[in-house]
């Protein structure tokens, strides 16, 4: 897997190619709904009107990265997924070795990623809607890559929504998604971890450690040299 194909994890938009360009199995469908004592309905098809609503929510946030439209597609996603943005943000700001050191390996890149792009000043100002659309306006998310998606069957459990979903190379994984305030958002929570996962095999795998691996791919993407300092407190 080269530099290039991690780097296609950017601001978690596609870690699920991270897990296709490895050549892995379609990932396992995470943020699928689990059961509880106080529900043990089963995932099923979705009805008619969700699968149309799913797909419809997909085919709008498409429309956002074509068109660089931050802010909309920032309203597209989950608030699990803003939230997250939101800690990045806050710690690209503020953080420290420390506790950035206690983020997973693509929160570090990201942050060092943000760090590069941004300065401090335009950062602290940021929540996460706001770095998401950043995110997204200056292309930091690869929207061809999306394009060549195709979502397959949906099926629902309550509020929760999975979709196998297929690129043109007929890899294949699992988006989810969640029903908030009566609107199906993409959930890129499990995208994110299943790629975190993957980038800390393949750190495992080359016998080096995960900052050096966070550093060598900051690296390639800036074209400068990121070494720990970009981990520094403001």
């Amino acid at each position: 897997m080269s530099a290039r194909s991690i780097l296609a994890t950017l601001f978690a938009t596609l870690p699920l190619f991270a897990a296709v360009s490895c050549g892995s199995e379609p990932a396992p469908v995470q943020g699928a709904p689990q059961s509880t004592p106080e529900s043990q309905a089963v995932a099923s098809a979705a009805a008619p009107e969700v699968d149309a609503a799913v797909r419809e929510s997909f085919d709008r946030y498409l429309t956002t990265l074509r068109d660089t439209d931050g802010e909309a597609a920032a309203r597209l996603v989950t608030s699990t997924t803003i939230r997250h943005y939101g800690e990045l943000a806050t710690l690209a700001a503020t953080g420290g070795p420390g506790e950035i050191g206690r983020r997973s390996l693509i929160d570090r890149l990201n942050i060092a990623l943000v760090r590069h792009h941004l300065a401090t000043e335009q950062i602290e100002a940021m929540d996460g809607p706001a770095l998401f659309a950043v995110a997204v306006e200056r292309g930091l998310i690869d929207k061809e890559q999306v394009e060549t998606l195709t979502l397959g069957e949906i099926t629902v459990s309550g509020d929760r929504a999975v979709a196998a979903a297929e690129n043109q190379g007929g890899k294949g994984t699992a988006l989810s998604f969640a029903r908030e305030r009566g609107t199906w958002r993409l959930d890129l929570m499990p995208l994110i971890e299943t790629s975190n996962r993957i980038m800390t095999e393949l750190a495992a795998r080359h016998g080096v450690s995960e900052d050096e691996l966070v550093f060598r791919l900051a690296s390639t993407a800036t074209g400068t040299t990121v070494d720990e300092s970009v981990f520094a407190k403001p």
